[in-house]
């Protein structure tokens, strides 16, 4: 058995490229709890308490997967509303994720209840609302442009049988 080691620390810039306002990690100790990534174990480790490196891990891609189903999006719009102790840095991601979840719950509750019809001679109010990227995708660079910004790193594991 062949066992690769792979790091993924979101690190994806060199430090010396870093600006002062990036530099918002404080110089503490950094604590670690054990994740599954993929369907491998790994660790998640940061500056933060355990609590917060949780809270973190709550609302990460890995655990918000796309809604199949408006009242999915809603489950996981309620998870990510009561999310507490989040570094600042993730208020963007949430902020977006919210606005995607939201989004989801719209559109898929809308295909559930209307059957197809014609075209309507223009877009609904609720639709206005809601830019294209809200409604696409999940703001997964948000996230870890976040874990980079507050010092929040992976560490995995992957086995290769053969």
């Amino acid at each position: 058995m062949k066992k690769l080691i792979c790091i993924l620390s979101f690190l994806l810039f060199p430090a010396s490229a870093a600006t002062a306002a990036d530099k918002t990690v404080p110089a503490a100790k950094k604590n670690e709890i054990k994740i599954i990534l993929f369907g491998q174990p790994c660790l998640m480790s940061g500056p933060y308490d355990v609590a917060t490196l949780n809270a973190i891990h709550a609302i990460s891609p890995e655990k918000i997967p796309p809604p199949a189903s408006s009242h999915q999006a809603s489950l996981l719009l309620d998870r990510v509303g009561k999310a507490s102790k989040l570094p600042a840095a993730f208020d963007l991601y949430r902020e977006r994720l919210v606005k995607f979840l939201d989004s989801q719950v719209i559109l898929l509750g809308k295909d559930k209840k209307k059957p197809p019809a014609a075209p309507s001679p223009g877009p609904s109010p609720s639709a206005e609302a809601y830019s294209e990227e809200s409604i696409n995708e999940i703001p997964e660079e948000d996230f870890h442009r976040a874990a980079r910004k507050s010092g929040v790193e992976y560490t995995c594991v992957f086995g290769e049988d053969q």
